[in-house]
């Protein structure tokens, strides 16, 4: 495989997630089929005293979880008073979805430092990660936010964390071609010479794809290194 096609990927999943999740999104509804009516007669007495246990606790774990999706839901729209409700009926901060997506997270591809900063102030583990490894500082630096990797390096998230393939903030950055966003990261402390699994640094993602401001920025940190 070329390095062409090796770079095809990366660059299309770090250009769609960015175009998609900046949009508003419609707060997702999950239809539940209605529960079938049954009289008193056709369930014995013992049924009953069994289930209201189960009742009690199946009842609990959807509060839970209906109170998790309406965190995600309001960061995911940027409704940043419904957000800081929702903390402080004590609603967990680092609640997932099944993509392994924090409220952070989905504040961090809207460029958000409002909701951000509450979450952060509200004890959300800022180097969380998702299915994929990726945390809130690579989404932020692979979507261009500059103020809000200012933030989040503010606050003490891991500049070198790598994810699941191998890729680091400056590599995300590198491949999108924010020359800003990797001067802030190598400025504080980003490993510039990390390999990916595919064994690609930063500079040769620059140097395939052709971004000669970033090529002398990395060239540049290297020779004074």
């Amino acid at each position: 495989m070329s390095k062409s096609d090796i770079l095809k990927v990366p660059i299309i999943i770090a250009i769609s997630f960015c175009l998609l999740f900046n949009i508003s999104f419609m707060a997702s509804c999950k239809e539940t089929a209605p529960a079938e009516e049954v009289s008193e007669k056709e369930v014995p007495e013992e049924a009953n005293s069994v289930d209201t246990t189960t009742t009690a606790e199946e009842t609990t774990a959807e509060e839970v979880a209906l109170t998790t999706e309406e965190l995600l839901s309001a960061s995911r729209r940027g409704n940043l008073e419904e957000v800081k409700k929702l903390l402080e009926k004590g609603v967990d901060a680092n609640a997932k979805d099944d993509i392994g997506w924090t409220a952070m997270m989905w504040a961090t591809v809207n460029g958000d430092t409002r909701i951000i900063e509450l979450l952060m102030d509200n004890g959300v583990d800022v180097d969380e990660i998702d299915n994929n490894g990726l945390t809130a500082l690579m989404w932020a630096a692979a979507c261009g936010y500059t103020d809000a990797v200012e933030l989040l390096i503010s606050r003490g998230a891991d500049v070198s964390a790598i994810d699941n393939n191998g890729l680091t903030a400056l590599i995300w950055t590198a491949i999108n071609g924010y020359t800003h966003i990797a001067k802030l990261l190598i400025d504080n402390g980003a490993d510039f010479e990390v390999m990916d699994s595919d064994g690609l640094t930063a500079l040769m993602y620059a140097e395939i794809i052709g971004y000669p401001e970033i090529i002398n920025l990395l060239t540049e940190s290297a020779s004074i290194n």
